[in-house]
């Protein structure tokens, strides 16, 4: 089968080869399909693309949409958006974009979107090419790899009280240097989502401590066997009490969670993916 999978291409030279268009062109090709990521930015940007000569187009776009192309009018390919920030972005953005082009499937990386019959749930991933770990000493006790958004204070708290270690937008192979070094990785989402830090945490080997979300419990996370969660202040701050004073537990945690990542890769979701697309 032919999909074309549309994202403008990364404007970070260091993040460019784990956006999520290269991500999921490496899961279809593991998964027998023959994938063209085309869009703004893109070698294939240039070309003259024939929308209707694939069997699947997948919409992954999420900030510029004055570039797209208008698919309205192609009705070969069955056409699938994937709304990975409606959690920031609204629900709406998403909505007029599907019916403009009046797709087939409404992908929806956070469970609570999932309500009418044309939406399913796609849950965010980690690509175990790119995000692999690495055998090396975990020398930082306690990181935070990411953007601030609105974790900035707690961030803050953590790192007079608990000496967190804060690498604010380390991107691409240093991310994953970092989070592999590190013993224990904070994460906290920004909402009713699941970040992308979760998986590429547990990808690397690392105990992961992050905010409690239902979605976890259908993913296989389970808190202190696989994840280190926390509801509130009082219990990170216990959860962290627990963790610094145990790291045996801290290891097993990590590896524990290594192993859970092999079912939350790309190429499983893609997997996932195929075997509904089979059904319509």
């Amino acid at each position: 089968m032919k999909v074309l999978i549309i994202q403008e291409a990364g404007h970070h030279k260091e993040n460019a080869e784990y956006r999520e268009c290269f991500s999921l062109e490496r899961a279809f090709i593991n998964n027998g399909w023959q994938p063209l990521v085309y869009g703004k930015g893109h070698p294939s940007w240039n070309e003259k693309i024939d929308f209707d000569s694939f069997d699947f187009i997948l919409n992954l776009e999420n900030y510029d949409s004055n570039w797209l192309p208008n698919l309205a009018n192609y009705n070969k390919a069955y056409k699938m958006l994937w709304s990975i920030d409606a959690h920031c972005r609204g629900l709406e953005y998403y909505n007029q974009i599907f019916k403009d082009g009046k797709y087939n499937l409404l992908l929806h990386s956070t469970i609570d979107y999932v309500t009418e019959k044309h939406t399913r749930w796609f849950p965010n991933a980690f690509c175990d090419k790119k995000i692999v770990k690495i055998n090396t000493k975990k020398e930082i006790p306690f990181a935070f790899v990411g953007n601030y958004v609105n974790r900035k204070p707690l961030l803050d708290f953590l790192t007079e009280k608990y000496n967190l270690q804060q690498f604010v937008f380390v991107i691409g192979d240093q991310m994953v240097e970092v989070i592999n070094k590190s013993k224990i990785h904070f994460n906290k989402n920004m909402a009713n989502d699941l970040n992308y830090r979760n998986f590429e945490t547990i990808g690397c080997g690392t105990c992961l401590l992050t905010d409690e979300n239902k979605m976890y419990k259908d993913l296989g996370f389970k808190d202190m066997e696989n994840v280190a969660f926390y509801k509130d202040m009082p219990s990170l701050i216990e959860k962290l009490n627990v963790l610094f004073n145990d790291d045996a537990l801290v290891e097993r945690i990590g590896q524990a969670g290594y192993e859970l990542s092999r079912k939350n890769t790309y190429t499983e979701r893609v997997k996932d993916l195929i075997s509904h697309l089979r059904t319509v």
